[in-house]
């Protein structure tokens, strides 16, 4: 099931932001990983700031992003993620070109 439903050819723009158990912010040991289900149908930049990322879509079909971190502020490691279940689906018909020509 999709989290969002967006027609090709768009971009967005997406973030991750880390949550402790009562929802307020929290912090990650070490860079957040970004991973794409399906590179051939989304292209995926992940911005500087490394929690935010710019998402082309490119054509039709079902894609997941994953924000992955570790949790564990010391030296083990505690995986935490972010999901965004995607469908991308084909552009629609927005308008229509009408021509009149000379009759022959």
């Amino acid at each position: 099931m999709a989290d969002y439903i967006f027609a090709e050819g768009t971009i967005k723009n997406g973030s991750v932001q880390w949550l402790k158990p009562n929802g307020d912010p929290g912090i990650v040991d070490g860079p957040t990983k970004f991973t794409n289900s399906a590179p051939e149908l989304a292209e995926m930049v992940v911005e500087e700031d490394g929690l935010s990322v710019v998402i082309t879509l490119l054509k039709a079909g079902d894609v997941q992003f994953v924000a992955e971190a570790d949790a564990d502020l010391g030296e083990g490691v505690r995986p935490v993620m972010a999901i965004a279940n995607v469908r991308i689906i084909p552009q629609e018909v927005t308008t229509g070109l009408f021509s009149l020509v000379d009759a022959v």
